[in-house]
């Protein structure tokens, strides 16, 4: 039980008993009449003083007072053409954030937010500015589900050049919308229809009606040949790969629901037969060698699943985004080779061998980096990268600098240039593995300097920042002679 305590009245200095130690008032009467105990105020217009409640709110002596104080602070004309001017150029947010330092120096009312909101809303309506596109114009959202992509594509564009208007019809202080007129991304397109690659022609005939256009698009890009369905099935339990899942359903005398379910699924089909897709960016690959790549990428893909999976069972979904980068990769030094043996004259070695030795390359890499500490991996790399350039750059501390920025710059090119999904993060110790793999023989890599010398990449680069670091000694030391 709690104790009681004896306590004063604040405003009848009378004792009460109160188990409560907060308590300040005897009695609600004796509240009421201490918080109605009159206070003194300034008229913000006359100055004179007045006598006011606590509870109340008054500003004004009096109504003429009143009166004269809110017609001051109507908004005058001045101020709502500055409004008029601004709303086609910033979003009503920023306007209303930063209006009252341009007010101070015009010497105008200072106002709230809300109330230069409120007051944008009524001139949008007075003038009828609306928000609403009309028939020829675009929103950013509108124009990308038309497409078939993703917004921040549209707004890649915009900033690229493609023009867009304000739309200053919004209410309170939302950021106003934007239109896309169709003659403006008619003219965008004409200029850079490279942008506009892998998006169904389909899809651009709805939003570009000039034919010349669309056809400059596709004729540049090969977007005819980007459909959902051009990339190679795999199926992993028994090796097969195939066009599409028509062509796969029809092979195996399966339905392409289910195939389709199992593409995005980990679990195996009733009858054990587990499905992959080639996934890849279509547009790198030119389309007149577009199946046959397909074809070898989507063997090669089964083949390093399977290696992978025996260094670690992992689950399908693992295991795919590290088989389905090599497969791209070792599929493109193929046909590169291939490319250059065609220029030089020489005789071509088969694509399936030039993918075997890379694909058993790659995975003995892997299997050196697999279930290694990170800071063991990381250390062999750095290492290696030192080792290969000591005799260039001597001086140590430099050396390590240089090493930490290489390796730096293969993080970032493996992330966004290996065929991997975006966000895409090494989590499992394949993938891991597969990643120092990767930036070890980026590290390792030769380039060819002359039509019979190859070079390491990282002594060239190692060269190359030779030749700036003497470069910037010579320019310092000049201009320390200049100086005495």
């Amino acid at each position: 039980m709690e104790a009681v305590v004896m306590q004063k009245c604040v405003h009848c200095a009378s004792l009460f008993a109160s188990a409560k130690s907060l308590r300040k008032f005897c009695s609600l009467a004796c509240s009421n009449k201490f918080r109605e105990k009159p206070i003194t105020k300034t008229c913000s217009v006359c100055d004179n003083q007045f006598t006011d409640t606590g509870r109340a709110r008054r500003v004004f002596c009096s109504r003429k007072c009143a009166n004269k104080g809110s017609y001051e602070n109507l908004w005058t004309e001045e101020e709502n053409d500055r409004l008029l001017k601004l709303i086609n150029k910033l979003p009503v947010r920023i306007i209303a954030r930063d209006w009252n330092t341009y007010a101070a120096k015009k010497g105008w009312n200072q106002r709230t937010e809300n109330a230069v909101g409120d007051q944008i809303t009524k001139l949008c309506r007075k003038h009828n500015l609306t928000s609403v596109c009309t028939k020829d114009e675009f929103k950013m959202t509108t124009l990308a589900k038309l497409l078939d992509i993703k917004v921040d594509r549209v707004r890649s564009w915009v900033r690229g050049g493609l023009v867009a208007k304000t739309l200053n019809g919004n209410v309170g202080l939302r950021w106003n919308s934007v239109a896309i007129s169709k003659s403006d991304l008619e003219e965008f397109a004409n200029k850079r229809p490279e942008v506009f690659y892998g998006i169904n022609p389909s899809y651009l005939r709805k939003v570009i009606n000039n034919k010349s256009v669309v056809d400059k698009i596709i004729e540049r890009t090969n977007t005819q040949l980007l459909k959902k369905r051009d990339y190679a099935i795999v199926r992993l339990d028994q090796p097969a790969v195939y066009q599409n899942t028509e062509e796969a359903a029809i092979a195996v005398n399966m339905t392409r629901q289910g195939i389709r379910y199992n593409l995005e699924h980990g679990e195996a089909m009733v009858n054990g037969a587990e499905w992959a897709r080639l996934e890849y960016a279509l547009f790198i690959v030119p389309s007149a060698i577009r199946n046959e790549f397909n074809y070898h990428a989507g063997w090669i893909l089964v083949e390093v699943y399977q290696d992978l999976k025996r260094i670690d069972g992992f689950s399908k979904r693992s295991v795919l985004p590290t088989a389905n980068r090599i497969a791209v990769q070792v599929t493109i030094m193929a046909f590169k080779r291939n490319h250059k043996e065609a220029v030089k004259g020489i005789s071509l070695t088969p694509k399936k061998d030039i993918c075997e030795f890379w694909k058993e390359k790659i995975i003995a890499n892997i299997q050196k980096f697999y279930q290694r500490e990170d800071s063991s991996c990381f250390n062999w790399i750095l290492s290696a990268i030192k080792n290969k350039v000591e005799h260039i750059i001597k001086d140590k501390v430099e050396l390590e600098e240089f090493a930490l920025d290489t390796i730096n710059e293969l993080n970032k090119y493996f992330l966004n240039k290996s065929f991997l999904p975006n966000g895409y993060q090494p989590k499992t110790a394949i993938e891991r593995a597969d990643y120092y793999s990767a930036i070890f023989g980026s590290s390792m890599a030769t380039i060819d300097v002359s039509s019979d010398k190859r070079m390491s990449i990282i002594i060239l680069k190692a060269l190359k920042h030779q030749h700036e670091q003497q470069i910037t000694k010579e320019a310092y030391n000049e201009q320390f002679l200049r100086h005495n």
